[in-house]
């Protein structure tokens, strides 16, 4: 197949089927099909949000994607839809078997589908969504290979998983698959018995056959529900061609499902999406679900949020939200985000660790102003807060500070505008692309300390000076700017929709238009800083509570805790604001401490090398943990303990190397 005849990175760029294997493919599955022959087919990579090995629009690189410009990779999917009695097995991502996402039939409309892990190096997902690789890819006494042992019976197929370093069996890695065989051939008919869940879409989404009921009647007459019906329009349904068409067998029938459509997506946010009451993101679950939607956004015809606004109405910080990892788009395997993201001038924080070209946001085709963007995104391939901004869209107004490859984007075909970038990288630009910067600052420096220079950029390193450029909107540049948003935004912009940008203790500070503060956003469930946790907050274990971690090139023991909120309120930032004094006692021990770090806002990290009172505790032992804070005055803040905190499946975690600032 293409995919074993060209570089692993085009995988996602190609068709990775040629008509000559489908065919082969095809007529072995009619011959054997109906015979009571257990049918295996084994393909290397994953589908893009198609069966197991990954999240949905997850985190791993370069698997086939499911597109009509590749038309053997969605023929491919039609026959595993067609033949549900096949068991396909694919591999690829190295996702442990302790990720729990081994196995998907596509809730009963495809064939079973199996990820197989790898039997040397084992990735899980880091707290920030993206994968890396266990013990930095090394095999130990308690990691580094898994695989499964498969038995067929007579009347079903057993896949048990094993962890193979220690020889033991990993029970949720374990399933029991009937056989079975269907004999379509002899179908003389079909008919609907049972219609399917969904029956509204929008246009471009996909048929999703989940809960349908097929009915074929046989020559001799009988009568009973099929699995191996299949879709023949495999593509994405629109009002112009919303009839499905099922086949069974020889037998292919147009049925009609009543499918109708919605004119536009309902998107999760408040708000209308319009300039004067546009959608807010409020918290990282806004985010995260803006993000999901332009990654779904895999043709410029679907490209998402085209003509909508968007406003950031607090400081969001994305690191640790579970599924959260950027977004992929690359020039092989592009996304589109067409709408317009006003920041408020708040902090967006990513920590993003990938394998493959990763970005806060893909191609651009609208304006993004107002925003403050903190953190780092690190991959072996090319990191950027923007993928490409493409002709008419505009990037203004904003405090850019990543740690990446290049500083501002790959590619500029548009309009930068009174922008500051002040981060560590390769490059501020990969490619210009006869794009434009305009009063566009840069204090950029690689890892080693040099100063990265560009001609399309002015160098700067005074804030007070900074300040002062930047908020200025009456030179002739600044014309030039502004004229550009207009023509993005629409002739209801102002100028005052921009945040005025000063500078304070030697940092520039953004005011948020519209008069929105933390405190107008009466909706935001966080803490306001003076409230003591609800008693339904309970301290429990965070990723199996003791890691063993790469910390400063020496593993160390890290602590792990996270707040389970079970009155459905947040904690808020106290929890792991300076001045507070915390008491950590794990067993026997209590020592005063100072968290190592902070995942996302709800769980917290202790380095226990920091503290020879826990030089004994060991990572593969059980202790009761009790964590109390206290303001510096004795007020009690939070206390609580978890019970039996140990290490006993730690040995699956993601490694990550922190560093002491």
């Amino acid at each position: 197949m293409a995919q074993e005849l060209k570089p692993n990175y085009l995988t996602a760029t190609q068709d990775n089927f040629s008509a000559q294997q489908l065919d082969w493919l095809e007529d072995l599955l009619i011959r054997y099909s109906g015979t009571n022959t257990n049918i295996f087919i084994i393909e290397h990579s994953l589908m893009r949000n198609f069966g197991p090995g990954d999240r949905v629009n997850g985190a791993y690189a370069d698997p086939i994607m499911l597109d009509e410009k590749f038309p053997g990779n969605m023929r491919f999917k039609a026959l595993l839809t067609e033949y549900k009695e096949a068991i396909l097995m694919t591999g690829h991502t190295h996702l442990s078997f302790y990720e729990m996402l081994n196995f998907s039939d596509e809730n009963g409309t495809a064939a079973r589908m199996i990820h197989n892990s790898s039997t040397c190096q084992p990735r899980s997902y880091t707290a920030s969504g993206s994968m890396s690789y266990n013990s930095e890819g090394a095999t130990t006494l308690t990691e580094g290979s898994e695989g499964y042992i498969v038995s067929v019976y007579d009347d079903y197929i057993l896949y048990t998983g094993y962890n193979l370093t220690t020889g033991k069996i990993i029970p949720r890695a374990c399933y029991l698959l009937s056989s079975y065989s269907e004999n379509r051939e002899d179908a003389v008919s079909i008919s609907l018995k049972k219609a399917p869940d969904k029956t509204v879409y929008t246009p471009g989404e996909w048929f999703d056959g989940k809960g349908m009921e097929i009915e074929a009647t046989f020559k001799d007459g009988t009568k009973k529900v099929v699995l191996g019906w299949g879709v023949s329009n495999v593509g994405k349904l629109t009002p112009e061609n919303p009839v499905v068409e099922i086949f069974y067998g020889k037998v292919k029938e147009s049925i009609k499902i009543n499918i109708s459509f919605e004119n536009e997506s309902k998107a999760p946010f408040k708000g209308e999406g319009s300039l004067e009451n546009p959608y807010l993101i409020e918290n990282a679950a806004d985010f995260k679900a803006l993000t999901d939607l332009f990654n779904a956004s895999e043709t410029e015809s679907d490209m998402y949020g085209k003509g909508l606004y968007f406003r950031q109405t607090a400081d969001i910080d994305m690191s640790g939200v579970e599924g959260y990892a950027g977004t992929p788009a690359s020039g092989g395997s592009k996304l589109f985000f067409g709408g317009n993201y006003d920041g408020g001038g708040y902090t967006l924080t990513v920590n993003i660790k990938s394998t493959g070209q990763t970005s806060v946001f893909p191609y651009v085709y609208g304006a993004i102003y107002n925003m403050v963007i903190r953190g780092s995104i690190e991959s072996s391939e090319s990191t950027q807060p923007f993928r490409t901004i493409k002709q008419g869209a505009v990037i203004a107004n904003c405090d850019i500070s990543l740690k990446l490859t290049n500083c501002i984007c790959f590619s500029n075909y548009s309009t930068i505008y009174n922008v500051y970038v002040h981060g560590t990288g390769d490059n501020i630009f990969s490619t210009f692309s006869g794009g434009k910067a305009i009063k566009v600052y840069s204090n950029c420096k690689t890892d080693s300390g040099e100063a990265l220079t560009d001609s399309h950029v002015t160098a700067i390193d005074s804030i007070s000076d900074l300040a002062k450029a930047l908020s200025c909107f009456t030179t002739d540049d600044d014309t030039e700017g502004i004229k550009a948003l207009k023509k993005s935004l629409g002739d209801s912009f102002d100028i005052s929709m921009l945040s005025t940008i000063s500078e304070k203790d030697g940092v520039l500070v953004f005011s948020h238009p519209e008069g929105l503060t933390p405190d107008d956003n009466d909706d935001n469930d966080d803490n306001d800083g003076g409230e003591q946790p609800e008693s339904g907050d309970k301290l429990s274990p965070f990723m199996w509570g003791l890691v063993q971690r790469n910390y400063n090139g020496k593993t160390a023991s890290i602590l792990l805790l996270k707040v389970k909120d079970t009155s459905a309120q947040h904690i808020g930032a106290p929890l792991f604001e300076e001045g507070l004094v915390y008491t950590l006692t794990i067993g026997d021990k209590t020592q005063k401490v100072t968290p190592f770090e902070t995942v996302g806002r709800l769980a917290i990290g202790f380095n226990l090398a920091d503290y020879p009172d826990f030089d004994t505790i060991k990572s593969y032992k059980s202790y009761d943990v009790s964590l109390k804070i206290e303001n510096s005055d004795g007020t009690l803040l939070y206390e609580d303990t978890a019970e039996n905190v140990s290490s006993g499946k730690t040995e699956y975690l993601p490694v990550m190397n922190f560093e002491k600032e």
